[in-house]
């Protein structure tokens, strides 16, 4: 076979074939249990491989709902480090792109709204023009 067509058409077919099948694992997402727990199927397979009684399955899911709700405290605490850490090296930045906005983008006459609203300071929307 000298004729490359059809080996580009087998090619262009097979990579389309790929790109459909990677765009279907990528959106496939985890079923979402019933009760909307992040732990609700772990508990409902739990439940009936073990034949929990109705009285174990509610402490059960007593558990695993103090325990989720302890993952997003340690996350929350983390995250406040995380971003602790941050702002020493973002404030500088935050400072010098704010002067930027001041001086390339808002006009001469509204810096000084700008900079009330930059401050917190709260600001009438007929600011006086200076």
């Amino acid at each position: 076979m000298k004729d490359p067509r059809p080996w580009i058409a087998l090619l262009a077919v097979v990579c389309f074939l790929a790109g459909m099948a990677a765009g279907v694992l990528a959106t496939r997402r985890p079923a979402v249990s019933d009760d909307g727990s992040p732990f609700g199927d772990y508990a409902a397979r739990l439940v009936e491989e073990f034949d929990l009684s109705g009285e174990r399955a509610a402490h059960l899911r007593v558990i695993l709902r103090e325990y989720a709700a302890e993952i997003e405290r340690i996350e929350r605490a983390q995250q406040a480090q995380y971003y602790a850490a941050l702002e020493p090296e973002l404030r500088p930045k935050g400072i010098e792109f704010n002067s930027y906005v001041r001086e390339k983008v808002i006009p001469r006459q509204q810096r000084a709204r700008f900079d009330a609203l930059a401050a917190g300071l709260p600001v009438s929307p007929r600011f006086p023009a200076r």
